[in-house]
């Protein structure tokens, strides 16, 4: 079973069930760390409707706590989430005013 993250009809990714439900639950307890809201709508019938400037901003802003923060725990647990968020990012949100984010260099955050 999986569920599925999409932006209008078109879905970015389809991962299992328990994986959906982390990275929704990450996102979730990242709001506070990048004070916006992370534009990712309740799930709802196995979907998760993502708000693409929202989640953009989202994304962005952690971004720029990852780079201005020297912790080391508050850094590792922000780069999991904005590895997988950036290749959503570069999957389904072409379309929308959201170039600032192609700004960001992949190879730093899918190095593992």
């Amino acid at each position: 079973m999986s569920q599925y993250f999409q932006v209008g009809d078109r879905v970015l990714w389809s991962p299992a069930n328990r994986v959906a439900e982390l990275f929704y639950s990450q996102a979730e307890a990242l709001v506070p760390a990048a004070g916006v809201p992370h534009g990712i709508g309740p799930k709802h019938n196995d979907e998760y409707d993502i708000d693409p400037v929202a989640f953009a901003a989202f994304v962005q802003r952690l971004v720029e706590r990852y780079e201005h923060h020297g912790h080391l725990v508050l850094r590792t647990l922000i780069h999991g989430f904005v590895a997988t968020a950036l290749v959503l990012a570069e999957w389904g949100l072409s379309d929308t005013p959201t170039d600032h984010l192609a700004l960001i260099p992949r190879t730093e955050w899918l190095a593992i």
